[in-house]
């Protein structure tokens, strides 16, 4: 797991002792991640929002309701009252909501907002320690959860047409009798969260891997058919310089592994001519030419006339 991982793993279950030692504050919570941009600039997508029932709800206040239209939980602000209906609207939107719910709608008022920790939680809740401790809290506790999922934008209208867009939230309505499961579970997260954090983020393997190299060499050279040659030479055929004026030379090289390799380089072909005196001369046939992967070639040209007139122009000893 990466570092920036480790901390979500943290920052998740601190978010989430909070929430559940709140709920021995307030009775009863509703954690909600908000998505989509319709409360921005006050609300933003990934925040960690705290809702809990009210006695009252007035014009101004923030509140989750049950949406009919959407069949989702929707999290906006109240900008009015039609009787004992409720008028909705999202901060960052122009129009009203289509619903409008009565009180047995409205799941509670915002408490508490954590900024971007809602990402957190979510990725918290994606991984196998959340549903074990949650079945473990449900089994113990008593009462009922709810969980509040999002719904696809542009659902029509009882009337046929289309509403603009209307950001939904998910979440969990956490009865106040599941406090004593509830805190257990919280301490345990931040526990998973402290132990992760400490934990390092790669651990060293050791395992043994062949790298097999393998380079070639061919030369070829054309002349005249003869007594000596038939006019095609190939490697290993012995290269007479009264004979041969030239030869193309190549070399090839591969490298084999069973395990993920890089190979980069450059390569280049040098002929070296000496004699058992000790004179050594070295000429650049090709190169030098960059390669790039596991394989990789370079041809040249061995220019044997030069050759002989290099020996000849030596000082004989």
């Amino acid at each position: 797991m990466s570092k920036h991982g480790r901390l979500l793993v943290g920052v998740a279950g601190m978010a989430t002792v909070a929430v559940f030692i709140l709920l021995a504050i307030s009775g009863s919570l509703a954690y909600v991640t908000t998505h989509g941009a319709s409360m921005e600039p006050q609300y933003h997508d990934g925040d960690l929002v705290l809702i809990r029932p009210s006695n009252t709800y007035n014009v101004g206040d923030v509140v989750a309701y049950r949406s009919d239209v959407l069949d989702a939980f929707v999290m906006h602000r109240i900008v009015g009252r039609d009787g004992d209906r409720y008028l909705f609207k999202g901060d960052n939107n122009s129009w009203i909501d289509p619903d409008q719910p009565t009180r047995e709608n409205l799941i509670g008022a915002h408490w508490l907002r954590v900024p971007r920790a809602g990402a957190a939680v979510d990725w918290l809740g994606s991984h196998w320690p959340v549903p074990v401790a949650m079945c473990v809290v449900l089994m113990l506790g008593a009462g009922t959860s709810h969980r509040l999922h999002r719904r696809k934008l542009g659902t029509p209208m009882r009337s046929g047409r289309s509403i603009p867009a209307v950001d939904a939230i998910r979440g969990l309505i956490v009865p106040a009798t599941l406090l004593p499961a509830a805190v257990a579970a919280a301490v345990a997260f931040a526990a998973l969260g402290a132990v992760a954090y400490a934990r390092p983020a790669q651990t060293p393997i050791e395992d043994e891997v062949s790298y097999v190299q393998t380079g070639s060499f061919a030369y070829s050279a054309q002349t005249p058919a003869g007594p000596v040659y038939d006019g095609d030479i190939g490697t290993g055929d012995p290269l007479f310089l009264n004979l041969v004026d030239a030869a193309d030379v190549q070399f090839g090289y591969e490298l084999e592994s069973s395990a993920p390799a890089a190979m980069s380089g450059t390569m280049s072909l040098i002929a070296e001519i000496g004699d058992s005196s000790g004179w050594v001369r070295r000429v650049a046939l090709s190169g030098p030419s960059p390669f790039d992967g596991s394989t990789a070639e370079i041809r040249g040209r061995l220019d044997l006339s030069r050759i002989r007139a290099l020996i000849d122009e030596t000082p004989k000893h």
